[in-house]
């Protein structure tokens, strides 16, 4: 069992709406750990302070015995004194900066459920089975305006949307103040252990405790934010793919002898991979297989494997080529850029069986890590553009 999990982000872009009530689970679904992690650096900033304090009302008693005459003055002990209530200062300003920081998170994402939800209240959604361009969606979406209100929360999602990578630079700001605090303490707890301490010799015990403990309990926030810049960094992935989604227009199908030879031609206008050299023919996977591809572009790390078909695949097809896929995948470690299914005969519009479907979107190719995920597409050419479900963005 991970001590901290991993969120796996897919690029596959079902529509606007859709990722939106993803993303909307998601961020449900990571509720408890955000709770979890304000209640650790609330215990953690008040444990280290009380311990600080008591650390400086020590130091405090020793000046006011050396007043009365009662004590002697010793100057490394004013020194330790002045390092205590550098402490305690420091201490005290990372805390309240901290849980700021955490505070402005929370309602952040307290702001991102109430929008995303009302859009799942809208009974906004539905899934479509076929591939749409950005310019369609948007006219939907305009349109969609007009006759439910909710659709209006997409323009204010969006602008929420823009502040994530804001909420990524406050949560570092957060781990690295936090590391500091919990180094902090935990300095102080060496010193005292060892009596460097004005607190009262009965009271060492309590106090060499009391930073222990607070050092623990920052270091386990200071996990718990490392996870939730994990999160975020899938949120804004998730984001970046939508946007995407949003403003690319249909791709223009290129000249080319053939269906396939101008798949390869439109993959290497969009630039996705360096190496241009098109091969055809076996890859051997990790299981020692031989797999046969139509086209092969790129290399490890950045390649396109397209198998055509004279129709739509079927869900036994596209089984086949994931499994292929997935074992070249393992064998050299990468994920492929893209997996495609190109269809090079039909008429209409992409239009795939309901299983089919589910398939494309529930079953892609993780890496080694699990934190990233390969969709299938299956391509068709329509009217001069290509069609492609899903959009997905490597």
């Amino acid at each position: 069992m991970r001590l901290l999990r991993t969120f796996t982000t897919s690029d596959a872009v079902e529509g606007a709406v859709e990722v939106r009530l993803e993303l909307s689970e998601a961020l449900h679904a990571y509720r408890s750990r955000l709770r979890l992690l304000a209640l650790a650096l609330i215990l953690g900033v008040l444990l280290t302070l009380s311990a600080m304090f008591l650390q400086v009302a020590g130091y405090a008693g020793w000046i006011v015995e050396w007043i009365d005459g009662t004590g002697s003055l010793d100057y490394l002990w004013a020194l330790l004194g002045l390092m205590y209530t550098a402490f305690f200062v420091i201490s005290l300003s990372i805390g309240i900066a901290v849980l700021l920081f955490m505070g402005m998170m929370r309602r952040y994402f307290s702001l991102m459920r109430a929008r995303y939800g009302t859009i799942a209240g809208g009974g906004m959604g539905r899934p479509f089975k076929r591939s749409k361009g950005p310019r369609d969606g948007k006219k939907e979406e305009e349109a969609g305006m007009v006759r439910d209100p909710a659709r209006m929360l997409l323009s204010l999602a969006r602008e929420a949307e823009e502040e994530v990578p804001q909420v990524d630079d406050l949560l570092k700001y957060s781990t690295t103040f936090t590391l500091l605090l919990a180094m902090i303490s935990l300095l102080a707890a060496g010193l005292t252990l060892f009596g460097i301490s004005h607190v009262p010799e009965e009271n060492l015990d309590a106090v060499t405790l009391a930073h222990a403990v607070s050092c623990v309990v920052l270091a386990f926030a200071v996990l718990l934010q490392v996870e939730a810049q994990r999160f975020v960094t899938h949120f804004i992935t998730r984001v970046s793919a939508l946007e995407a989604f949003e403003t690319q227009g249909p791709m223009p199908v290129p000249e080319g002898k053939d269906t396939l030879d101008r798949f390869a031609n439109s993959v290497m206008v969009k630039g996705l991979v360096e190496d241009g050299e098109r091969t055809s023919g076996d890859l051997v996977g990790a299981s020692g297989q031989k797999y046969s591809f139509d086209l092969v572009l790129g290399g490890p790390g950045e390649r396109v494997l397209v198998r055509t078909y004279e129709g739509v695949p079927g869900i036994d097809q596209a089984r086949d080529l994931r499994t292929a896929a997935e074992d070249v995948a393992h064998k050299e470690d990468e994920l492929p850029l893209r997996v495609v299914a190109l269809v090079t005969k039909g008429a209409g519009d992409l239009d795939v069986d309901e299983i089919v479907y589910d398939y494309l979107m529930e079953h892609p190719i993780l890496d080694d890590a699990g934190e990233r995920a390969r969709s299938l597409q299956i391509v068709f050419e329509v009217e001069g553009y290509y069609s492609v479900l899903p959009f997905t963005v490597p």
